[in-house]
This record gives structure tokens, sequence and C-alpha cells, in this order.
């Protein structure tokens, strides 16, 4: 009988442990590659928004001329993100999205007209496609374009400012987003919390703070976040990656 439990222990040990790395991956268990994090500068100054579940900072960029923007692959080439910048002459920019743990892209992903994933992921949660056309014609949406692309990727959730989502596991991050206006302006945005810029708020709490900017946001794209984001612009706010960035947007 004892044999027989604790046999019956490690089949649900077993189990356990393979649920656990099923999951995991599944949400991108990232490799434990850190990049040096050079440019964090101390604590700069976001805009505070209270809300009912706590008080954050957001930081914005303006996109002056989305058709500038390129898209540039970091999965096995692991820059960090100030060699980034330096080397591409970029004047701000954002991480991009999701990767697997073999450092591939999580979905669909082309730069430079070439296609490095041609398969669409799970699009329950990576629900949206950040791209610009060979027409220079920048734009996220839930749909693919029907244009040529110069560059796409898959990621999400894409929600609009009105949206209460749900998320099955949530964790309060930090947090890097692409904005639409009503106007049709584009926004690179990071969120963090005051007092760590390395944390933020949850995924599901992002649309009560969009919904405090003081320019009327009505779409929004999740970009990967936490230690494997970086944000740039050239006011001095830099938030720089623990882990290494899959890709980058490039504003010049």
């Amino acid at each position: 009988m004892k044999r027989t439990g604790f046999a019956a222990f490690l089949i649900t040990l077993g189990a356990f442990a393979t649920f656990y790395l099923i999951s995991r991956t599944s949400i991108n268990l990232r490799p434990e590659t850190i990049t040096p994090s050079p440019f964090n500068s101390p604590l700069p100054s976001g805009l505070r928004i209270t809300t009912a579940t706590g008080t954050y900072e957001v930081f914005t960029r303006k996109i002056e001329n989305p058709g500038s923007l390129i898209l540039i692959p970091n999965f096995s080439e692991k820059l960090g993100s100030e060699e980034i910048v330096e080397k591409y002459n970029c004047r701000f920019g954002i991480n991009g999205g999701f990767y697997t743990t073999a450092r591939t892209p999580l979905g669909k992903f082309t730069a430079d007209g070439k296609v490095m994933n041609p398969n669409t992921h799970d699009q329950t949660f990576f629900n949206g496609f950040v791209y610009k056309t060979t027409a220079g014609v920048f734009n996220f949406s839930n749909n693919e374009p029907a244009e040529a692309v110069d560059f796409l990727f898959q990621t999400g959730p894409f929600f609009t400012a009105k949206s209460k989502l749900t998320i099955k596991v949530d964790e309060a991050d930090r947090r890097m987003l692409i904005l639409k206006s009503e106007t049709g302006l584009f926004y690179f945005a990071a969120i963090t919390t005051p007092d760590n810029r390395n944390s933020g708020p949850l995924l599901s709490q992002v649309p009560e703070i969009i919904r405090q900017l003081p320019f009327h946001i009505v779409e929004v794209m999740n970009l990967d976040g936490g230690s494997a984001s970086a944000f740039y612009d050239d006011s001095g706010n830099h938030f720089s990656e623990i882990v290494a960035i899959g890709s980058f947007l490039c504003g010049r």
C-alpha cells in the first residue's frame, strides 16, 4: 500500500510538473539570457494617474512620422536596447512583441520585407497585428492587412479604451503599448509604478489607466512587457530591459 501511494504521488507530481511547463512555455518563458541595462535613468517623472487600484506613471512618445518606423529583429543578435538605438540612429523606440524559449517570434513576423515566421499563433490572447505596408502606412489592428507589408508582427491583446479585460493569469508588471487616438495619432507608451520602474499594473487595469490620459485614446495594442521590455525617448525617459528583447520598433 505504501508503494502504491508513493507511485500515485509521483504520477501526480509528474502531471503537475508537465502542466506547469506547458503553461509557462505557452505564455512565453524567456531564456535566462541577461543583457546589460546601461541607460535606466533614476526614476524620471511621467504623467501620474491614480485609479481605484493604485497610482501609476505613464510615459508617452508621439510618433510624428509613423511611416519612418522600422522594425529591428533581435532574436539571435541579443543586442541591448542602447546598442540598437545607437546602431540604427533611433530618436525613440519601444520593444516589439513576444518570443518563444527558442528565441523565435511568437506568431507571424516580417521585417524589412523578409518573413521570419509565416505562421499565426493562437489568437485568443495574441489577437493583434502591428504593421507598416510597403506604401509606408503604419497601423495596428486585430486583422491582418490585405496589403503587402514592409514589417508585421503578431502580438496582443488588441483592445479599446472602453474594454473590460479578463486575463486568466494576470500579474503586476511594467507595460509597453502602442496607442491610437481618435484623431488618428499614434503613441508609444510605458506604464510603471512611481517607485519602481520595473513594476506596473495588472494588464486588466490598463484600460482604466488609458481612459484618464489627457488625449482621447480609442485603440490599444499590448506589447511584450516586464523584464523583456524597453522604452526610449528623446526627452530623457529610458527604461532598459533585464532580459534581451526580441525586437525593437525604431523611430528616426
